[in-house]
């Protein structure tokens, strides 16, 4: 056997490794995102934006995707009587929240879930009362 086919198989073998081992990570990373092992917790509260006052039993839906973007996943928390939330969320990306509230007009939010905060989401009122 020549030394350039050596050289090829090698390179063969290397590549075949590389491709294996990085279909596993990827497969590992969505077995724990699945798990909730990556979550974190996005905490907040949603007010009138006009009063300031709180909003109870509004739904707070959050949409997260993978660095791939083929993953994404959709969790949902409901706020208390204080209007505070608890949204778990699975990867540790940037997410994209909705609020849904009786009497208010739905509201779109961007999160970055790496920068903990208790975050205040504001919603308008759709009509008077």
């Amino acid at each position: 056997m020549s030394v350039s086919r050596k050289s090829a198989i090698r390179w063969a073998i290397l590549a075949t490794l590389f491709a294996a081992s990085y279909a596993i990570a990827i497969a590992l990373f969505v077995w724990s995102c699945k798990r909730g092992d990556l979550g974190m917790t996005i905490r907040g509260r949603v007010v009138d934006r006009q009063s300031g006052l709180p909003i109870r039993d509004a739904v707070v839906l959050g949409t997260s995707g993978a660095p791939l973007q083929f993953i994404l996943t959709r969790d949902q928390a409901r706020t208390n009587q204080y209007g505070i939330f608890e949204l778990k969320i699975s990867p540790t990306r940037p997410t994209q929240m909705r609020v849904d509230a009786q009497r208010y007009f739905p509201t779109g939010y961007y999160v970055d879930p790496m920068q903990p905060a208790f975050v205040e989401l504001k919603m308008t009122r759709s009509m008077p009362g």
